[in-house]
């Protein structure tokens, strides 16, 4: 071999230890960027997940609500069928008073009218309120699911940030063996 091919060896030698010097530190540049786009992404889903949590622990207290509001409309259900009974106990007494009692014939009449209504609308709401604490339950459910999803998110993102780490140090190393050829 001559001088001269010795020259264009070293040459391009060195001009591929440039080169590939250049690659690895491009290759870090976007190791690097793929990084931290990992690490915004690792601290959003642990935004949601923190949002998803907030979300269950406000629909269980309105699931709390629901179920006390319940309560409630037994009671007022349990209300009405006393004041049914009583309108009655009222309309009896009113005959047996004779012409004396037509007024409060009347006015039994009215309450009995107002407990069956009382009782009709205790029922409805209660029906409303069984609808809603069902869907509750299905968004309570959902929320624990796409929090459950949002945790695996959260591990597989440190799984990729430790492959990145790995492949960083892999392109540290091979740029500080280019370096030294």
């Amino acid at each position: 071999m001559s001088e001269m091919d010795n020259e264009v060896v070293v040459s391009e030698n060195g001009n591929s230890r440039e080169v590939a010097m250049q690659k690895a530190e491009v290759f870090m540049d976007c190791i690097d960027k793929i990084n931290s786009a990992i690490e915004s992404m690792g601290i959003h889903f642990e935004n949601l997940s923190s949002k998803l949590s907030n979300m269950s622990e406000k629909t269980g207290s309105i699931e709390a609500d629901v179920k006390e509001t319940s309560e409630v409309v037994s009671k007022i259900r349990a209300n009405a069928s006393k004041s049914k009974i009583l309108a009655l106990n009222a309309s009896i007494e009113a005959a047996r008073s004779g012409e004396a009692g037509k007024g409060f014939t009347v006015v039994a009449k009215e309450m009995g009218d107002m407990a069956t209504a009382s009782g009709t609308s205790a029922t409805e709401i209660n029906t409303s309120l069984t609808s809603i604490f069902d869907h509750l339950s299905e968004i309570t459910s959902s929320i624990d699911e796409a929090n459950d999803l949002a945790s695996k998110q959260n591990e597989s993102i440190r799984e990729i940030e430790e492959a990145l780490q790995s492949a960083l140090e892999a392109a540290a190393g091979l740029g500080e063996a280019l370096q030294n050829l």
